[in-house]
């Protein structure tokens, strides 16, 4: 294997690479257009909440918390609420027992309200929905309701660990390019092929390992350098930098 015959391909490679204007065009601004996507994007979680709720009886109250800046979803049952919870559709679920009237006076027996959490939804927030229906009980009855409160983390709890989208889809950014690179390496040998660059080339001393090294250095080189600088920019090598890499 001869170092400079793969050296000379490789440079003569580069050049025809972006001698397609198509190709230079489209990963030049495909790299600008990613990264402006990703600062584009919002860098937070909308905390703007949508709960369900199923409750098998009228009662107005919980129709203020829509006054607070929440959206309430009345559902058909509580398995629709569990499946609304798990999906996403809601950061939580309150089911509320058809005996939930007898919890406005001092009964033997409490209700229980049981509240059901998407696993991503942080703490502060699951407290923030048990005080509000607390204090909603208490501004219709003018006393402390006499109910228990059951919570639920439906699916793997992920308090404290929520990922704004942008930041999801920081490695998809990164498989774009590859994806892109490894189209313009194809047609980098189509061109080559079309043109009987490839069958001149071998009636020299250049053999197919030398031919076929030298454009996966091209393809592979190019595909890797972008991916890594754009990981760079968009702060894509915080954690585990060298399996990131890898």
């Amino acid at each position: 294997m001869n170092i400079d015959i793969i050296k000379a391909l490789t440079i003569k490679d580069i050049s025809l690479y972006f001698r397609n204007r198509f190709i230079a065009v489209i990963t030049i601004l495909g790299f600008v257009f990613y990264i402006l996507i990703y600062f584009v994007m919002p860098k937070s979680v909308n905390e703007n909440l949508e709960i369900g709720i199923y409750t098998p009886v009228d009662l107005p109250v919980f129709e203020q918390i829509e006054d607070e800046g929440l959206e309430i979803k009345q559902v058909e049952s509580e398995e629709f609420l569990k499946e609304g919870v798990i999906e996403g559709r809601y950061v939580a679920g309150i089911a509320i027992p058809a005996d939930i009237m007898e919890g406005f006076i001092m009964s033997v027996q409490k209700p229980v309200i049981n509240l059901y959490f998407a696993a991503d939804v942080p703490g502060e927030i699951r407290n923030a929905i048990i005080v509000l229906i607390e204090e909603l009980s208490y501004q219709q009855t003018g006393q402390e309701l006499n109910i228990d409160i059951s919570q639920e983390i439906l699916g793997v709890d992920l308090a404290g660990a929520q990922i704004p989208p942008r930041d999801r889809m920081r490695p998809l950014f990164a498989v774009l390019l590859i994806m892109v690179e490894t189209f313009g390496l194809a047609n980098l040998i189509s061109e080559e092929i079309e043109r009987g660059t490839i069958n001149a080339l071998l009636v020299t001393p250049v053999s197919v390992r030398e031919l076929f090294i030298a454009k996966g250095i091209v393809g592979v080189g190019l595909a890797f350098v972008q991916s890594l600088l754009l990981m760079i920019i968009i702060g894509g090598l915080g954690r585990e930098p060298l399996v990131i890499i890898l």
